[in-house]
């Protein structure tokens, strides 16, 4: 609709860059959340098994702070990002992926 246009609209020319100042923040915590978990798995991976069961608390840990980032982001609800938020998740997203990928092989 036509409102929904404008809100749209609102929500590009009210924010730096197009995209909200408060939503890259959560973003970029969450990608430096993710080069956090990706360093991680890569010593995980490499490290000796009777070192790697000592590994388990720091990995309960961050998974704890991963519920805390996903209920941040969904409390911003998708209906209240502008365009150039839903880009740049989507940019955030697929460098996540890159990295998570590189940390498994």
């Amino acid at each position: 609709t036509t409102e929904e246009v404008e809100k749209i609209a609102d929500n590009d020319s009210n924010s730096e860059g197009g995209v909200t100042p408060e939503f890259k923040a959560a973003m970029d915590k969450y990608e430096a959340f993710y080069d956090e978990y990706c360093d991680f798995m890569k010593k995980y991976i490499s490290a000796d098994p009777a070192s790697s069961l000592g590994m388990l608390e720091d990995y309960t840990k961050m998974l704890g702070r991963l519920d805390e980032m996903n209920k941040s982001l969904d409390e911003m609800g998708e209906k209240e990002m502008s365009t150039a938020d839903y880009n740049y998740y989507i940019d955030v997203t697929a460098r996540i992926e890159k990295k998570l990928l590189s940390a498994m092989q």
